[in-house]
């Protein structure tokens, strides 16, 4: 099954890499849904359930403003699940096990693709998230924010590399902050 889904995966990354890369789907997709993971994320480290549910409710409005590119393989399927669950979940911890999913698909997309948009993004690991299982995500800063541990371990974890922004006209938005 795994290896199906990887597989789909190519071919769509090979089809949408065919296209020019000014107008890339893959990246504008990725785009539009970074913002609002970025701000779960920080809501999350910030033990603030009910702010990671809002942003979770705004990804999913831009991941459905994202499907009309007609393909049958929307990448936003596992993203959307794991946004509707944090949106619903009742306690951190559960936000927090749908987090991991959200930005284990996310982080996914990101490798293909090697770059989102306008900002410099770090891939942070926390080796003893959910158990000592260990548990990657994305932040916007150099400072680690565990979205998993919040104020009990809020600099529990580790950059392990940086995904540096598109150049180009996109890094006039670079500076836009909430």
């Amino acid at each position: 099954m795994k290896y199906q889904i990887v597989f789909t995966l190519a071919l769509l990354m090979s089809a949408i890499t065919s296209f020019a890369k000014s107008e890339d789907p893959a990246s504008s997709w990725l785009e539009h849904l970074i913002e609002p993971y970025l701000q779960v994320q920080k809501h999350l480290a910030a033990d603030d359930l009910s702010g990671a549910q809002a942003e979770a409710k705004i990804l999913l409005e831009a991941l459905a403003s994202q499907t009309h590119t007609g393909s049958s393989h929307q990448p936003g399927a596992v993203v959307s699940e794991s946004a509707m669950k944090i949106q619903d979940s009742s306690d951190l911890q559960s936000a927090r096990v749908a987090f991991r999913e959200l930005s284990g698909e996310l982080l996914e997309w990101v490798e293909q693709d090697g770059s989102i948009g306008a900002k410099t993004l770090y891939v942070v690991r926390c080796p003893m998230a959910f158990g000592n299982e260990g548990a990657s995500w994305l932040q916007d800063g150099k400072t680690v924010s565990n979205p998993y541990y919040g104020a009990s371990m809020l600099r529990c974890g580790s950059i392990e590399k940086e995904i540096a922004a598109q150049s180009g006209e996109a890094a006039t938005d670079a500076h836009h902050h909430h």
